[in-house]
């Protein structure tokens, strides 16, 4: 029996280790958002596998711009997209790469150390905050890790076992691991130095005979062979990727702090970097190096030195521009917990032998007392797991949050860029918002537009309303207007003249459709929405009335990168027409077109992008054309090389003298042609309307359908402070036409009690309004809309917005702390509070504790409460300073939810850190009550504009049934709020609210 329990002991612990390495990397794992990098291993995933092995072979065009990994990880992914789009479900794959890793280390450390000590490293590994972190990502790191010790285990075991089947699992996991990532060529270099040094050691020490040295040296080669021609299929990409990784010429840097910020990442991966947090493993892995010392462990130590040491030399060696980082130095970190591990097995056998303990106690004591210590030394990780899961490295879902909570009436997406922020928003707001691939002038179009938030919105010619920025990306608000097609007014000469060089959004306002293409206004090109589907751009260039086009000539610059002799696929199509003829192609252009006449390419800039200018001189009629029409056909592309055009000129010269409208005055009946031009009435609030109001700038100026000039003062004072969305300039560039849409810029009706506002739909009656939202302070408000009496049983303080919708109904109170008056009015009950000066927090006003509560009560019972918090806390040596999140139904008895508290640090720690509680109510609630309580002034609670502090409550509003309307126009009137103003938007389309993008913790 006692044989039997000490044959399980092992087994068993290791068993218990792989279920706290699952359990820990398992937890909160669909939280955080994807960042940048899983968005890479995404999009590559979601393509169809064809395209996706050519994408990774050529490193060619796609929207996540370059991957640089082969594509076994990618092709499982992609297999797992197809039962589920939860960011849990793919990063699965990860969590169970990771956790058995930790089993493979443990085997890996055993077979060359022993038992004992194989059973620390793996504690070690499953306690790692690093290793953890790599196992949590969409990423192939977990799967290389895996793969990379069981090739090197498969390789020791064929050396020291032999047998048919171990070296064919050396051969399989090797092709697998070089299916996962290109340094696994490292790997290889570094299982061959290895193996050099065992079959020479062995000869050495007449452990081997010759002809048994070579017989193993010949199988492994035969191994190494196979796994050649098994990557053979791969050879062109490793060659692609690695050219282009060594195109910018250089060499790899290595930061003066590279060891230790390895050694703090190995040994403490998310905790604080104060004092020395990795020193006990680092201690631990130099006494295991001793150890292995030993000559019965010296094959060990040399296989881990070389699994450990030959990818870093590979990196400096190869030649690549890039930083060495932690992320290249993988098999050291398990290298260290290897050594680690027979430093702890070590100490407790020592320690068993000074306690005189017998062979069977020692057996049973030393692993179990190896695991306890490795837990000591794994005390700085296990102390950072609640930070490091609170921790975002990515705003994806908060911004995907704040674009659907806010959608109201706008209706587009565009971005700066069509590639990264498209990936993201495709994958967390599916079908919530249109986008602008297929883009056609007919009708207004109000739009959220996404940026890097380091660059500049164009503010030509329209004008971006900044609405937020969310970490990296900056939305603005934005209303497009169409005055296509393009008219040519000769000057003086009788030529016109147009420029067109994309870097604004003059594209919109002037091309007549387009199908998947649109600016890049970073790059300055006319770039390909979706770059394997064809794409088009169609412009319209027509003679001002009482003139014709005699001659017409057209200019092109093109642009293009190429990848070192890879041929590229890029064809662009000019084609031309006058009046209404067929379009004739003129030009096609490819790759060669780059070529001089040497046959070279063209000279590269500083962004290795190369230019090329065309020139056309476009055939009319003898007796002229009324009207130029122009087409940029773009086919689809796979390769590098991607051609695109960077700037558009088209010059003319006219015959006649123009008649009719001026160029303004055309540019505004285009306009109203397109977009539905609004009459401002006094008194009338637009809803439900994608509409505008077009004013003339001055006096003497031609109305056409404009609203005229003497309006434009009591419009400016209806709506003080609004920007016009778009102009349209006179001759001497002066504004001559202003177009608004205050809807854009504040989608809501401000109501006042019993001061009813006249509501006008501008075409059309929708059979209900499908949803209501209602922002300020709620006090219960009894409203009239139209015939309808409308009750909403609700009690919020402000600001608060309420969403009721057929059944959805959720309730936000986001106060921010920006300004003292906002910050204090959010909470009607408070205790010794105070708004700090020149910062976005309140604390307590005087020593001792201080208290803010938010009331809550609706009749639409609540079936969820979210609390989203930012506390701060001076972590003082005595541990006193807290911050409490505590819920109470009934506003007596509270309980906590929440707590952060001081770590004793010496310094201010918390700022902008998001903690959330989650309260699901097994039976509804009509009440509620959030309390903050502050310990002191050493408690601070933060809200900023755009990171803002969140009460959220989910309710049942399946009595609302929506707000039906009989008349185009109807009156909207606050019967009463507690004597508070109120806000209203009307939406006849659903507005969203998407519960996964709200995370539990």
């Amino acid at each position: 029996m006692r044989t039997d329990t000490r044959r399980l002991l092992y087994p068993t612990l290791l068993g218990l280790l792989l279920a706290a390495a699952a359990v820990l990397r398992l937890l909160y794992l669909g939280e955080p958002s994807l960042w940048w990098d899983e968005f890479i291993t995404l999009g590559i995933a979601k393509l169809p596998v064809s395209r996706m092995l050519h994408t990774l072979t050529v490193v060619g065009p796609s929207d996540i711009g370059g991957e640089f990994f082969p594509p076994l990880y990618h092709l499982l992914t992609h297999a797992v997209l197809a039962v589920s789009r939860d960011d849990a479900v793919l990063r699965l794959l990860s969590v169970a790469c990771g956790t058995a890793a930790v089993a493979a280390l443990y085997a890996l450390t055993a077979a060359v150390f022993t038992r004992a000590a194989g059973l620390c490293a793996a504690a070690l590994a499953t306690f790692s905050v690093y290793q953890m972190h790599y196992s949590r990502e969409l990423r192939p790191y977990s799967l290389f890790m895996l793969l990379g010790l069981l090739s090197f285990l498969a390789l020791y075991r064929a050396l020291t076992r032999g047998g048919a089947r171990r070296y064919a699992a050396y051969a399989l996991t090797t092709v697998a691991m070089c299916y996962t990532a290109y340094t696994a060529t490292s790997n290889i270099a570094a299982e061959g130095v290895f193996t050099a040094w065992f079959l020479l050691r062995g000869l050495g020490k007449k452990e081997l005979s010759p002809r048994q040295a070579l017989g193993k040296g010949l199988a492994l080669g035969a191994c190494v062979a196979v796994v050649g021609l098994g990557y053979l299929p791969w050879l062109p990409a490793y060659r692609n990727v690695f050219g282009l990784l060594q195109s910018g010429g250089g060499a790899p840097s290595v930061p003066g702090d590279f060891l230790l910020t390895a050694l703090s990442e190995f040994g403490a991966y998310a905790a604080p970097r104060r004092g020395l947090p990795w020193l006990p493993l680092a201690l631990l892995a130099l006494g295991g190096l001793a150890v292995a010392w030993r000559p019965k462990w010296r094959d060990g130590l040399a296989l881990f030195v070389a699994f450990s040491a030959m990818p870093i030399l590979a990196f400096l060696a190869a030649g690549m521009q890039l930083e060495l980082s932690s992320r290249y130095a993988f098999n050291a970190c398990y290298a260290l917990f290897a050594l680690a591990g027979l430093g702890a097995a070590w100490l407790m056998e020592r320690l068993a032998g000074h306690l005189g303990l017998s062979p069977q106690q020692t057996a049973r004591g030393v692993p179990l007392a190896g695991l306890l210590l490795c837990l000591l030394v794994s005390l700085p990780n296990i102390r950072s797991l609640p930070g490091y899961y609170r921790r975002e490295t990515s705003y994806s879902k908060e911004l995907a949050d704040y674009l659907a909570w806010n959608k109201n009436n706008v209706r587009f997406l565009f971005f700066q860029s069509n590639r990264n922020p498209k990936l993201v928003t495709d994958w967390y707001l599916p079908g919530v918002f249109e986008n602008l691939s297929t883009y056609a002038a007919k009708g207004y179009k109000r739009a959220f537009h996404l940026i890097q938030s380091d660059l500049a919105t164009p503010a030509l010619p329209f004008a971006p309303q900044r609405r937020v920025t969310i970490q990296d990306t900056t939305v603005s608000a934005m209303g497009l207007v169409s005055t296509a097609p393009v008219a040519l007014f000769p000057d003086a000469a009788g030529s016109a003249a147009y420029i067109e060089d994309f870097t604004t959004y003059r594209f919109y306002a002037d091309c007549e459709a387009a199908d998947n293409l649109a600016p890049e206004t970073r790059y300055h090109t006319l770039t390909h929405y979706d770059y394997d589907k064809p794409g088009q751009a169609d412009y319209r260039f027509v003679a001002a009335d009482g003139t014709t086009l005699v001659r017409a000539t057209l200019r092109l610059e093109f642009s293009a990168s190429f990848l070192g002799d890879l041929p590229s696929d890029s064809r662009v199509t000019i084609a031309v027409a006058a009046d209404d003829a067929p379009l004739t192609e003129i030009d096609v252009l490819t790759g060669d077109s780059f070529r001089g006449p040497d046959g070279r390419l063209v000279p590269a800039n500083h962004e290795k992008r190369r230019f090329i200018t065309r020139d056309y001189a476009v055939p009319l009629p003898p007796g002229g054309a009324g009207q130029l029409r122009l087409r940029i056909g773009y086919g689809p592309v796979f390769n590098p090389g991607v051609i695109e055009v960077t700037r558009l000129e088209v010059r003319a010269d006219l015959t006649g003298s123009p008649a009719g409208p001026g160029p303004a005055e055309a540019a505004l009946r285009r306009a109203a042609g397109h977009n539905t031009l609004a009459d401002w009435r006094p008194g009338e609030t637009l809803v439900a309307a994608d509409a505008l109001y077009a004013f003339a700038a001055g006096p003497g100026i031609p109305r056409g359908p404009a609203n005229p000039f003497d309006r434009l003062a009591a419009f400016r004072a209806a709506h003080p402070g609004l920007a016009p969305v778009f102009t349209i300039p006179g001759p001497d560039g002066n504004p001559t036409y202003l177009f608004y849409d205050p809807a854009l810029a504040d989608p809501f009706v401000h109501l006042a009690k019993d001061r009813p506002v006249a509501l006008r739909l501008d075409s059309g009656l929708p059979e209900d309004f499908a949803a209501v939202k209602l922002s300020g302070e709620l006090n219960r408000p009894r409203l009239a809309i139209g015939e309808k009496a409308v009750t909403v049983p609700v009690l919020s303080p402000a600001p608060s917005t309420l969403l009721l919708a057929r059944q959805t109904g959720v309730l936000r109170f986001e106060p921010s702390f920006h300004s003292e008056p906002e910050a204090l009015a959010a909470f009607p009950l408070s205790f010794n509070i105070r708004k700090n000066e020149d910062e976005d927090c309140l604390s307590c006003k005087e020593p001792g504790p201080c208290s803010v509560t938010v009331p809550l009560s609706s009749a639409y019972p609540m079936r969820e409460l979210r609390i989203l918090s930012y506390p701060r806390v001076f972590a003082d040596k005595a541990g006193k300073n807290t911050v409490t999140v505590s819920f109470s139904p009934d506003g007596k008895q509270f309980t906590p939810l929440d707590k952060l508290t001081s770590n004793r640090s010496g310094l201010w720690e918390g700022l902008m850190a998001r903690r959330v509680s989650v309260l699901r109510f097994p039976k509804p609630l009509a009440n509620g009550f959030v309390r903050f309580d502050l310990s002191g002034p050493g408690a601070q609670l933060w809200s900023r504009d755009d990171t803002r502090m969140r009460i959220e409550a989910v309710l049942d509003a399946a009595a609302f049934a929506g707000i039906p309307v009989d008349s185009p126009v109807f009156p909207a009137t606050l019967r009463d709020n507690g004597g508070a103003p109120l806000s209203l938007f009307l939406s006849a389309r659903p507005q969203p609210y998407l519960p996964a993008l709200q995370d539990d913790f």
